[in-house]
């Protein structure tokens, strides 16, 4: 839709989408070899999960269910391995003991970091081989549509100091 003030027709719209596909397939191929670095520890289901949790900080199973769209029976299974596996921790809730809330682990912490980081080199590779111009307006309506998809990642996930490793 539109914006008052917008100028641009909105035939263009097709061209954006067609253009937005191509770059969401080049971002699923960076997606994918990021994971091949856990693969047999989390499944991309799972790491969904570790995500949320990281983003939302402890959620039971009802609100994880909630975030990830899909059923408390199915995040429950998703979250056993998770737990099994150290990634994940169950606690009870500081405001009702009967509730027993999943809370990410340091191990989780790391194994997120560790394929947020291999996303973010990739992604530098890629943003330091465009003109400064172009990159810069592909950031901010990059911004603008994540704002628009209403997704919010906590960027301290992967954000590090190079000098400590």
């Amino acid at each position: 839709m539109a914006r008052a003030g917008d100028e641009e027709p909105q035939q263009d719209l097709p061209a954006q989408v067609r253009a937005v596909m191509r770059a969401a397939q080049a971002l699923v191929g960076i997606v994918v070899g990021s994971l091949s670095e856990v693969e047999g520890i989390v499944s991309v289901p799972q790491f969904r999960i570790l995500v949320i949790i990281a983003n939302q900080g402890p959620l039971n199973v009802n609100a994880l269910a909630g975030a990830a769209r899909v059923h408390p029976s199915n995040a429950t299974r998703a979250c056993d391995p998770l737990v099994t596996r150290g990634l994940l921790a169950r606690q009870e809730s500081t405001v009702d003991r009967r509730q027993v809330q999943l809370k990410l682990t340091d191990h989780g912490r790391d194994v997120l970091r560790s394929v947020l980081r291999h996303r973010e080199t990739a992604i530098s590779e890629i943003l330091s081989r465009m003109a400064p111009s172009p990159r810069a307006d592909f950031v901010v309506a990059l911004e603008s549509f994540c704002a628009a998809a209403g997704d919010v990642i906590d960027d301290s996930l992967w954000q590090w100091d190079p000098s400590i490793g």
